[in-house]
């Protein structure tokens, strides 16, 4: 028993490096430290090869200026990407706040698509290529607010509200046609984990 004391008393504890952050984000609930940069769009060949960066700058193509995997989405004849993100300056003091851009698979440039204020996620191409389904709600100082399904045109032109949820709606889905989409929100049930459908028929 003595020697083992020895030996420990012995032993010299190194203390960790210290950890030096630049971002107003550097963690986060239930994972802890992030690792510093943005996240980016790569795209690389179905059967394997040397990745291409679409995008880059210093924010992230998703939530919360890069901390998030990005949410996205091809058109229909793969010339462009739908994607989400926070691509701002001053992306760091944006919480809350993420927008839809499309991103052309040739040239890599990235236009706007939603620019609205709001936090906008998850896009979904119509099967024609015509319209981008996605969720989200308009900014605001709320505590909380249930998403709501939300649809523009590939262009950027008609941006409209699809749902007047009272909770936040799941995954989004198109028709084969494209004439009507649908997502999944818990039941208004009480205490019940069971789900209902519910589809939204788009006007032409």
């Amino acid at each position: 028993m003595e020697d083992q004391h020895a030996g420990r008393a012995g032993r010299r504890e190194v203390d960790p490096a210290p950890r030096i952050v630049d971002r107003l984000h550097y963690r986060r609930d239930r994972t802890g430290y992030v690792e510093q940069g943005t996240v980016q769009v790569f795209l690389v060949p179905a059967e394997g090869g040397t990745p291409r960066q679409l995008t880059k700058g210093d924010f992230g193509a998703s939530e919360v200026g890069g901390l998030g995997t990005p949410s996205y989405d091809w058109t229909p004849d793969g010339r462009t990407i739908v994607f989400d993100g926070l691509r701002e300056a001053d992306a760091d003091y944006r919480y809350r706040e993420s927008y839809l851009y499309t991103v052309d698979v040739q040239s890599g440039a990235v236009r706007p698509l939603v620019t609205k204020k709001g936090g906008w996620t998850g896009p979904v191409v119509s099967p024609d290529g015509h319209t981008v389904a996605f969720t989200g709600h308009e900014y605001g100082t709320f505590s909380y607010r249930a998403d709501e399904v939300w649809s523009v045109g590939i262009d950027g032109s008609g941006l409209h509200a699809l749902t007047t949820y009272d909770r936040d709606p799941g995954a989004v889905r198109w028709s084969p046609t494209a004439a009507a989409c649908s997502s999944r929100s818990p039941s208004k049930g009480p205490a019940t984990s069971t789900s209902r459908d519910c589809t939204v028929v788009i006007a032409r």
